[in-house]
C-alpha cells in the first residue's frame, strides 16, 4: 500500500489513517486479525506491546515504512507493507513579472514558462510547477499551459498567469500564486565600430581612449533619449555591475572588448560591443652615424642613407621614406628622391627616415635620425725612423710604435712589408706584432684606419736596430765575515764596475747594480754602491748606453766566508793539587782550520797547568781568522755537604740542599750533570746522588731510597707484583699498614719487616677489586698517616 499526504500539523507532521490502505493489501478481511508495526521484525514477532496502538491516527513525517501483520484464526500470518510519504506543503516567494523585449515596436511576444520554474521552486525539491490562464483552472488542475511551447501574450493588456505548485507524488498537496506578463521595446542605437589606435614608443600595447567618442557614435541621429554605459564583460553589462566610471579608459589587454549597454528607462535594454586595438609602431633600426671620408678635402660627401632595417616579424604594409628634416618626415615633404646617392655639403647634417605601418591605416609611424659626417683621414706623426735595441732573438713588438704614429683615438693600425700590401689590406700579408727584423734598417709600411669613420691613411718609416753594450761577466766577489751574521758590506762600484765595462768608456755607459733580474731589466731600484750582501747572493748588473738607452745585463755572486767560531771562557785548576791541570779546547770541527796558541802549540786542544793569560788564533781555509783570549785561574776547593729530601708523592721528586757557597753540578745515578738541584719523576728504589763543584775539584755521593705505594698487585705467582707493600718500607722502622676491603673489613696488618700482603684472607683468595690501606708512617723523627687504594688484578 502507499499513502501520500501533506503535512497537516503545525509542527510538520501528518496524521495518517493506516487502515485506509488495508483493502489494497488484502481483498477480504473477514476472520482476519490486522495489526500494524514500525518494522517487519516487530510484525513477525507479533508482540502486542510493540503494536501501533491507534492505526487510524498514526503520526508520521517524511518517508516511513509500516509493516502490516495479517493473521487468521489458526495463527498463520503474512506481512504486508504500507509506504507513507509526508510532503511538505509548497511555499511561494514573490514571483517577479515575466518580461520580454521586442524590437518591432508592438506589444506581442512569445514566452516559454519553463524558464520561470527555477525562480518559482526556489530550491524546493519533490515539487512540480504548472501554469494556467485562470485561477479556477489552477485550483481545479484543468486546461494546463504546455510550458515547453511558446505562449503568445494577449496584446495591449498586462496578462496574469496563474501557477500551481504541487508535490510530485501527491497532486492534492499544492498551493497557487501568479505573475504578470510584460512586453516592452528595445532601445534603438547605432552599432559600435572597432577602434584602432597607435602605440607609443613604450611599445607596451597600452593606450588611453576617450569612451565619450564611442558614446556619440552609438547615439548619433537617435531621436529617443537613451543612456549608454560601458563594461569590460558581457555578464557585467547584463547585470549592470562594475561599470567603467572613468571614460578616459586605459586598456588592460590588446585587443580588448568593451560592452555598451543602452537603456531608455524601461526594463528593456540593448547591447553592442566593440574592440580597442592598439596598433604597434613599426620596429626598425638604422645606424645613428654615417661617414664619408673626404680624402681630397672637397667639403662634400656622397652618402647611401637607405640603411633602415625592418625588425617586425611581419613587415607587410611597412613603407620607408627619407627626408631632409624632421618636419618634412612628419608632413611627408622634403623627400630625398635618391637615398642611395645623397649629396651633403655640411660637415654634419641630420636626415630622417620615416617608417610607416599602413595596416590598418598609415597613421602609425616612427622617425629615425641619421647623422651624416664628412670626415678626414687619420693624422700621422712624421718621424721617419724608429730606433730599437738589438736583442738575441732579432725581435720587436710593433705595437710599441702605435702611440708614436697617431694620437687620435679609434685608430686601427696594421703593419706591412710593402706599400701595395698596406693598400690591399690583405690580413694574410700583415706583419705579426712580434716582428723579426732582417737587417739593422728595415722599411715598415703602416695602414691607419679610423674604426668609426672608415677613413684611411698610409705611412712608412725605417726601423733602426741599435747594438747593445757589452756587459762582461765579473768574477765572484769574496770577503771574510766580520760579525758571524753571513753578511758583509762590499763597495760594488769600486770593486766591479771597471771589470764589467772592460774597454768601454764610463763616459758613454752607466753601470748599476740590482737585487733581481727584473729590477735590472727595469733599471730600478738601484743598489747603493756600499751594499751589505749575503753569502751566495746573486747581484744583477745593468750596463746602459747613455745615448741610445740600450742595455745589457750580467751577474755575479757574493761569497761571505765565515770566521772560525771560537769562544774559550776563563779556566780554573784546583789550588790544593800541585799536579792539577786543565784541558782547553778550541776545536771548530772544520778539518781545514789551523790553530796557533800563545804557547806555540798548533793542536786544537792543549793542556795547561800554570795560571796566567793565554790566547789562540784559528785560521780558516780562505785566511779568515779569529783570536780569543782567556785566563787560567786557581780554584779554592771546599767541603760539600748536602741533604736530600724525597717527596712521598706520585711521581716522586728528590730535592738536594747544599751547605756552603759556590757553583755545583748534580748527577743522579749515571745521568748527565745538571745545574738544577731537583730531580723529577724518580723511579722507586735505591738511587745514587753525586754533587761536584763546577770546576771538578770536589765531589761527594750519597745513596737515596725512593719509597711509594704501588697502584696495583697481581698475585699470580709469576714473580711480578705478587704481594703488595710500601716500596722501601724496610727503611721506615715502626711503620705499620692496615688493609681493608671496600666494605671496611680489615684483611691484613703489615709492619716494616713484613713480606707484604699476598691477596688472601684466612687462606681464601680475595677477588679482583679495589682495596684500601691506612699507613702510619715513621721516617726519621717524623710520623704521619697516609691513606689510599690499589687494585688487585687476577
Amino acid at each position: 500500500g502507499k499513502i501520500s499526504i501533506c503535512e497537516n500539523t503545525p509542527d510538520g507532521y501528518a496524521i495518517v489513517d493506516l487502515t485506509s490502505e488495508i483493502n489494497n493489501i488484502v481483498s477480504d478481511t473477514n476472520g482476519l486479525k490486522i495489526s500494524y508495526y514500525k518494522n517487519s521484525n516487530l510484525a513477525v514477532a507479533g508482540d502486542k506491546g510493540t503494536e501501533i496502538s491507534d492505526p487510524t491516527k498514526y503520526r508520521s513525517s517524511g518517508f516511513k515504512y509500516i509493516a502490516v501483520r495479517i493473521e487468521n484464526e489458526l495463527g498463520c500470518f503474512s506481512i504486508g507493507a504500507i509506504y507513507i510519504y509526508v510532503n511538505s506543503p509548497p511555499q511561494f516567494t514573490t514571483i517577479s513579472n515575466f518580461q520580454n523585449c521586442t524590437s518591432d515596436g508592438n506589444s506581442i511576444s512569445d514566452f516559454y514558462f519553463y524558464q520561470k520554474d527555477e525562480e518559482i521552486l526556489n530550491g524546493q525539491i519533490g515539487k512540480e510547477v504548472l501554469y494556467f490562464e485562470t485561477e479556477a483552472d489552477a485550483q481545479d488542475r484543468v486546461n494546463m499551459i504546455d510550458k515547453n511551447l511558446a505562449f503568445r501574450n494577449t496584446p495591449t493588456i498586462s496578462q496574469t498567469i496563474y501557477v500551481r505548485m504541487e508535490a510530485a507524488n501527491d497532486p492534492t498537496c499544492y498551493a497557487t500564486s501568479s505573475f504578470v506578463l510584460e512586453v516592452d521595446n528595445l532601445p534603438p542605437f547605432n552599432e559600435a565600430t572597432d577602434v584602432f589606435l597607435c602605440d607609443d614608443l613604450s611599445d607596451n600595447g597600452v593606450v588611453t581612449y576617450d569612451l565619450r567618442l564611442k558614446e556619440q557614435e552609438i547615439k548619433k541621429d537617435i531621436a529617443q533619449s537613451i543612456i549608454v554605459t560601458f563594461y569590460t564583460s558581457n555578464a557585467d553589462a547584463k547585470d549592470e555591475v562594475n561599470p567603467i566610471t572613468d571614460l578616459n579608459f586605459t586598456n588592460t589587454s590588446n585587443p580588448q572588448s568593451i560592452y555598451a549597454r543602452i537603456d531608455n528607462g524601461s526594463f528593456c535594454h540593448s547591447m553592442t560591443s566593440f574592440s580597442i586595438n592598439v596598433v604597434p609602431l613599426p620596429k626598425a633600426e638604422a645606424p645613428s652615424e654615417l661617414y664619408f671620408c673626404d680624402t681630397n678635402l672637397s667639403g662634400q660627401g656622397i652618402f647611401d642613407v637607405e640603411v633602415v632595417k625592418i625588425l617586425d616579424l611581419r613587415p607587410e604594409g611597412i613603407v620607408i621614406t627619407y627626408h631632409e628634416s624632421l618636419e618634412g618626415a612628419e608632413t611627408d615633404t622634403e623627400i630625398i628622391l635618391d637615398p642611395k646617392n645623397y649629396i651633403s655639403t655640411s660637415s654634419l647634417q641630420i636626415v630622417y627616415a620615416k617608417i610607416k605601418n599602413t595596416l590598418p591605416s598609415d597613421a602609425c609611424f616612427i622617425t629615425l635620425p641619421i647623422n651624416l659626417n664628412i670626415a678626414s683621414p687619420p693624422t700621422v706623426n712624421d718621424f721617419k725612423e724608429y730606433s730599437i735595441c738589438q736583442n738575441p732573438d732579432n725581435s720587436f713588438n710593433l705595437d710599441a710604435i702605435d702611440s708614436k704614429l697617431s694620437g687620435e683615438s679609434n685608430i686601427l693600425i696594421t703593419y706591412f712589408s710593402t706599400r701595395s700590401d698596406a693598400i690591399a689590406n690583405d690580413i694574410t700579408t700583415a706583419l705579426d706584432s712580434n716582428y723579426t727584423y732582417n737587417s739593422p734598417n728595415d722599411r715598415i709600411y703602416v695602414r691607419l684606419e679610423n674604426t668609426i669613420t672608415g677613413c684611411i691613411s698610409y705611412y712608412d718609416f725605417e726601423l733602426v736596430v741599435t747594438p747593445l753594450p757589452i756587459a762582461n761577466k765579473p768574477i765572484d766577489l769574496q770577503g771574510c765575515d766580520d760579525d758571524y751574521d753571513g753578511v758583509l758590506v762590499f763597495d760594488l762600484s769600486y770593486e766591479k764596475t771597471a771589470e764589467i765595462l772592460g774597454t768601454q768608456s764610463s763616459a758613454n755607459y752607466a753601470v748599476t747594480y740590482h737585487e733581481t733580474l727584473q729590477a735590472a731589466n727595469d733599471g730600478t731600484p738601484i743598489l747603493n754602491n756600499l751594499y751589505g750582501a749575503a753569502d751566495l747572493q746573486i747581484i744583477y748588473v745593468r750596463v746602459s748606453n747613455t745615448d741610445t738607452g740600450c742595455f745589457s745585463t750580467t751577474q755575479f755572486s757574493t761569497i761571505v766566508h765565515p770566521k772560525p767560531m771560537v769562544n774559550i771562557p776563563d779556566q780554573a785548576i784546583c789550588s790544593d793539587n800541585p799536579s792539577s791541570s786543565v784541558l782547553v779546547n778550541a776545536e771548530t770541527n772544520i778539518s781545514t782550520d789551523t790553530y796557533l796558541w800563545s804557547t806555540g802549540e798548533t793542536t786544537s786542544e792543549i793542556e795547561i797547568s800554570a795560571i796566567g793569560s793565554y790566547s789562540v788564533t784559528v785560521t780558516g781555509d780562505f785566511g779568515c781568522q779569529t783570536t780569543t783570549d782567556f785566563n787560567v785561574l786557581t780554584f779554592e776547593t771546599a767541603t760539600i755537604e748536602f741533604v736530600e729530601t724525597v717527596d712521598f708523592s706520585d711521581p716522586n721528586n728528590i730535592v738536594i740542599t747544599i751547605s756552603g757557597n759556590g757553583n755545583y753540578l748534580y748527577i743522579l745515578d749515571d745521568g748527565p750533570p745538571q745545574e738544577s738541584n731537583v730531580f723529577k719523576n724518580v723511579t722507586l728504589g735505591y738511587h745514587t746522588v753525586t754533587v761536584i763543584d763546577a770546576v771538578g775539584c770536589t765531589e761527594t755521593s750519597k745513596e737515596v731510597i725512593v719509597i711509594d705505594t704501588p697502584k696495583f698487585m697481581t698475585p699470580n705467582d709469576d714473580g711480578y707484583f705478587d704481594t703488595w707493600h710500601i716500596s722501601g718500607v724496610e727503611t721506615l722502622p715502626g711503620t705499620v699498614i692496615y688493609i681493608y676491603d671496600r666494605y671496611g673489613k680489615q684483611l691484613a696488618y703489615l709492619t716494616s719487616t713484613s713480606q707484604g700482603w699476598d691477596g688472601t684472607h684466612n687462606g681464601h683468595k680475595m677477588p679482583a677489586s679495589d682495596y684500601w690501606f691506612v699507613a702510619d708512617v715513621k721516617k726519621d723523627n717524623k710520623s704521619f698517616q697516609l691513606k689510599g687504594h690499589f687494585a688487585l688484578k687476577r
